[in-house]
């Protein structure tokens, strides 16, 4: 299984431990966003934070530009139909006014 990730991250978010890392998690949801993005980035969180429910500090999101396997889903922007594409079909207004 091959996948791609286009991640944008915000550098300034970004937790750098001692060795100069910035440990980050990127998951790819099967959902996408108003911005056709389905994939969010955070800072690695400690044991401690995860059971002491502390909130994840994002710091960036993407989505999946190549799969070469059909578990991941390459995100599909749904173009929404505007008010003149849906009464194109409707021919003449039957309204009095």
């Amino acid at each position: 299984m091959a996948t791609i990730i286009s991640v944008g991250i915000k550098a300034a978010d970004l937790v750098v431990n001692e060795k100069g890392y910035a440990n980050i998690n990127v998951a790819i949801n099967d959902e996408v966003n108003q911005w056709g993005q389905n994939c969010s980035a955070w800072n690695q969180q400690s044991k401690e934070d995860r059971e002491a429910k502390t909130p994840r500090s994002y710091v960036g999101n993407g989505k999946v530009v190549f799969t070469n396997d059909d578990g991941i889903t390459k995100p599909e922007l749904k173009q929404e139909t505007t008010n003149t594409e849906f009464n194109k079909d409707r021919g003449g207004s039957d309204l009095p006014f």
